[in-house]
């Protein structure tokens, strides 16, 4: 029992402190914040009132997804970091395809029925201008990538990665500054969307890439 309570001390006293773990994150915080309106905001210095209010709606509605995943990487944190922790891959590895399942499971059917019913959708928020439907297409094939993809920001954030995190969140934001001096004032609301779409995805394959980099041990576990 004794050695326990020392091999448990060990292990706390081993641990980073809360504020060298949390710092990466305010970054990481205020980057997700700035990618999701830096489109919207560059798109109402250049198109007029109705387009920023119609892609406003259509990126509402696929964010919807968004909510759902955090949502569900929200749950499986702990596990996340108690597992890696432990060293116990195989478990984490469980987890992981836990997750990925549940998030296909629900979000995937709500996407679909987002796309399939599309023109009522828009017509119910009086938003189904022309090109808007479009604009939620473009939008929901990010969303795609985002629920194959559905934790994997939260696994380096949980496993002690948190400042590389912050650097991929960064790469993020340089490229959607760029998209959005490209793309935006030539094609309007579609190059809103295909900014936004664009720059998840390369935030989602490479959180994905990193966690395989950094937790090799994960792809192995069987």
């Amino acid at each position: 029992m004794r050695d326990r309570v020392v091999e448990a001390a060990a292990t706390a006293e081993a641990l980073p402190s809360l504020w060298a773990s949390a710092r990466p994150f305010l970054v990481v915080e205020l980057v997700q914040v700035s990618l999701l309106s830096a489109p919207v905001l560059v798109l109402g210095m250049v198109a007029q009132a109705a387009a920023v209010s119609a892609f406003s709606i259509a990126s509402r509605l696929t964010m919807l997804i968004n909510t759902i995943l955090i949502s569900v990487a929200m749950i499986s944190a702990p596990a996340f970091a108690a597992h890696h922790r432990r060293h116990e891959y195989v478990d984490l590895r469980r987890v992981e395809r836990q997750n990925r399942l549940l998030a296909m499971a629900i979000s995937l059917p709500v996407l679909g029925a987002m796309v399939t019913f599309v023109h009522p959708l828009l017509a119910l928020m009086a938003s189904d201008a022309p090109g808007t439907a479009e604009v939620l297409f473009v939008l929901a094939v990010g969303q795609v990538v985002n629920i194959l993809l559905p934790t994997q920001d939260m696994m380096l954030a949980m496993t002690g990665h948190g400042t590389l995190l912050r650097r991929l969140n960064l790469q993020q934001l340089a490229t959607c500054a760029l998209l959005c001096a490209a793309l935006i004032p030539p094609l309007g609301m579609m190059g809103a969307a295909i900014v936004a779409t664009l720059v998840l995805v390369q935030g989602r394959v490479s959180f994905a890439l990193a966690v395989r980099r950094v937790i090799p041990q994960l792809a192995g576990a069987r």
